[in-house]
């Protein structure tokens, strides 16, 4: 049993680190990168329930995936941190301008994300 653990642990690591290495997640990270310029240049105006703001909660549901995974002991955090330590903070630098509401639903939704 445990070596099947193992294993399907070690396939989990492999697969996000394939996906984030992947030449079109290279491309859907400077797609992502020109949404926040194009929107925070115009005070987000318009960008809410936009296609551009779905794209962009979908990208970061990749991190937030691999985050969960992370605290489950999935994958270890470690070995995350060596292999895509630096796409993580530069993504996340690069986003830093987005709105704050990203990710939130009213407070009277029960959704929670």
């Amino acid at each position: 049993m445990d070596a099947n653990l193992l294993q399907a642990k070690s396939d989990i690591a492999l697969g996000i680190v394939e996906r984030f290495t992947d030449d079109s997640f290279t491309t859907k990270r400077k797609t992502m990168r020109d949404i926040i310029k194009k929107y925070s240049a115009n005070k987000w105006e318009g960008f809410e329930e936009s296609s551009d703001d779905f794209d962009l909660r979908a990208f970061g549901s990749y991190y937030d995936f691999v985050a969960y995974f992370a605290k489950q002991g999935i994958v270890e955090l470690r070995t995350l941190q060596e292999v895509l330590g630096h796409r993580i903070v530069l993504d996340w630098d690069a986003f830093s301008p987005r709105p704050s509401t990203i990710g939130r639903r009213p407070s009277n939704d029960n959704t929670s994300f």
